[in-house]
């Protein structure tokens, strides 16, 4: 069975936060890097924070189809009320507990974990969600929410969590002072406030003005533009506080215990209810888990530096939020995706094959995962492959090309033979190849069969464009046709239904406007066959009803041949 993969940009964030982790600490060791950093501080506000998290927020935001947002608020009552029960009653006694638990006797870091457990997040977590294929909508739904309750309750639960039931429960407390409120209004509005706006009026824009595309183009142009300030951040934050790390080792571990307890049990509890209780697509039940379980570590370094300053222990231990959230919350990205194989039904595998696997296939293939991947709703894992490739290359670079004029990057794809799938066995098989004999499919429930010219014989610019063109109207078709078959959606995998009863779900044709000629389906058991015109039924039924149907047929000629003489039995008489 084929693996859903993070793309080689995500493969490797792991390593690249590690890496701006451990520079970033190296640059706090610098002389007067401290002094740099109050320079260009306003109040509480580092300025290259700020700007590092705004430009970071702005592409996954930018990405989010607003429109639909009251649909899913309407329909999801039930996951937004479990998810604000989650994030301001559950997790911050939850933190609560852990930091009690293990910091008792640290009073200023424990109230520092504190303010990160009332911080829930409303930046990172659209990263976080993005990566593993949750809902868009949902989570910047939740997003605004929690931005909401912040500006309203955070000073509350803080005066609450961090002086009150400390006493209450004899437990130590340092802080006597307040939250005050203009400092979490002004951490929302920036951190949360500029790229949302951004983001809503980006989207607006392009659906007023019919550009589809080109907003299409403008998001693949931007999106790199979330992990280069991502790492910027992550340097700039851990130059901040790298010296104490370094210095006290001890109380940062310490300080991480108790966080990632928080992170982990919250996330699987998330994921475990979601699925069991409310019966949620895996989508929203990512969207909903990393909601809760993520934090944000920018309210809660603001306001533990705005209140007990920048020296202080509880801002320290605000700091080494980041330092474990960020390799935690990378760690539950690949544990969803193993929860999904685990609870959910596994991905529809697609290959498209053509001769050479160098220009039509691995064109159609990138357009697929282009719109797949821009729709959270759909399951489907697509490769490519060629029946007479030798060995491993680069796709023909005309491809590359056309498609780089598209926003798309095939650069990094590659041309494998069929023969390296031989033992997957494929939900749909769909053959490019024109003129050039196609090879025979044995490995799938379903073939297609749309030939196209391969534009590699002509090594034409203009070729290749008309026929990238062509393909991504196809690609367009098909994933069309998916949705409204049900193919592949999270819908179908949730369902009860066979695996045999949806593949006769997918066969129904939904394209009766469209001649036999542009889209021509084989059924595996037939596809040796030349009879294209015999109707999807015929193709379907197994060979023993057949025979069973013969068999009543002549059952029934030989009834009324009886019936037929004992007539003529009875007239001689």
């Amino acid at each position: 069975m084929l693996k859903k993969k993070l793309s080689k940009k995500d493969q490797y964030l792991t390593l690249w936060i590690l890496t701006a982790m451990v520079f970033g600490v190296l640059l706090s060791l610098i002389p007067g890097i401290k002094e740099l950093h109050k320079s260009v501080t306003v109040g509480t506000t580092s300025i290259p924070i700020a700007i590092g998290l705004i430009l970071m927020m702005y592409p996954p935001l930018a990405k989010v189809e607003y429109e639909k947002i009251p649909q899913i608020l309407k329909q999801n009552k039930k996951l937004l009320l479990f998810s604000i029960f989650q994030n301001w009653i559950l997790g911050p006694f939850l933190m609560y507990f852990f930091a009690c638990m293990t910091l008792y006797d640290q009073p200023e870091l424990m109230e520092g974990v504190i303010l990160i457990g009332l911080a829930n997040c409303i930046a990172m977590v659209i990263v976080w969600n993005d990566l593993a294929r949750g809902n868009r909508e949902l989570a910047a739904s939740l997003v605004a929410l929690n931005s909401l309750f912040q500006l309203t309750l955070f000073s509350v639960y803080a005066f609450f969590f961090m002086q009150v039931l400390p006493k209450a429960m004899g437990l130590p407390s340092s802080s006597e002072k307040g939250i005050p409120m203009s400092d979490v209004a002004i951490s929302v509005a920036i951190y949360l406030g500029i790229p949302f706006f951004g983001g809503l009026f980006t989207r607006l824009i392009f659906v007023k003005l019919k550009k589809m595309d080109s907003y299409r183009k403008y998001i693949s142009r931007i999106s790199p533009l979330t992990l280069i300030f991502l790492l910027f951040t992550i340097i700039a934050m851990f130059s901040l506080k790298g010296e104490d790390v370094i210095r006290i080792p001890l109380l940062t571990l310490r300080v991480a215990v108790p966080l990632l307890l928080f992170f982990v049990v919250l996330f699987f509890f998330s994921f475990w209810f979601c699925k069991k209780f409310l019966k949620s697509d895996y989508p929203y039940a990512v969207s909903i888990s990393f909601t809760a379980a993520s934090n944000n570590f920018e309210l809660a370094i603001a306001t533990a530096i705005g209140v007990f300053g920048i020296e202080s222990n509880q801002s320290f231990a605000a700091t080494i939020g980041p330092l474990v959230e960020v390799p935690v919350m990378l760690l539950l990205v690949h544990a969803a995706f193993w929860l999904e194989r685990k609870w959910y039904k596994p991905p529809k595998q697609i290959m498209i094959v053509c001769r050479e696997n160098k220009c039509r296939s691995q064109i159609l293939q990138a357009w697929i995962e282009y719109f797949v991947e821009d729709d959270p709703n759909l399951n489907l894992i697509c490769c490519s492959s060629g029946s007479h490739v030798k060995k491993e290359t680069n796709p023909h670079p005309l491809a590359v090309m056309v498609m780089k004029e598209e926003g798309i990057n095939m650069k990094n794809m590659r041309t494998c033979n069929m023969k390296k799938y031989e033992k997957v066995t494929f939900d749909i098989v769909i053959l490019v190849c024109n003129d050039e004999a196609c090879p025979c499919i044995t490995n799938a429930k379903k073939v297609i069969n749309k030939p196209f010219p391969d534009p590699g014989m002509s090594e034409d610019l203009e070729d290749f464009r008309k026929i990238r063109d062509m393909l991504r109207d196809y690609a367009i078709e098909l994933i069309s046709g998916w949705k409204k078959e049900g193919f592949g959606t999270i819908k179908d995998q949730n369902s009860d239904d066979s695996d045999e009863e949806n593949i006769k779900l997918m066969e129904k044709d939904d394209l009766d406007d469209k001649s036999q000629d542009e889209l021509e389906t084989i059924d595996i058991n037939n596809k040796n066959n030349e009879s294209g015109s015999e109707s999807e039924s015929e193709f379907d039924k197994p060979k023993d009803i057949k025979d069973n149907e013969v068999d009543d047929d002549d059952d029934e000629e030989e009834e009324e041949k009886e019936k037929e003489k004992e007539k003529s039995d009875s007239s001689s008489d």
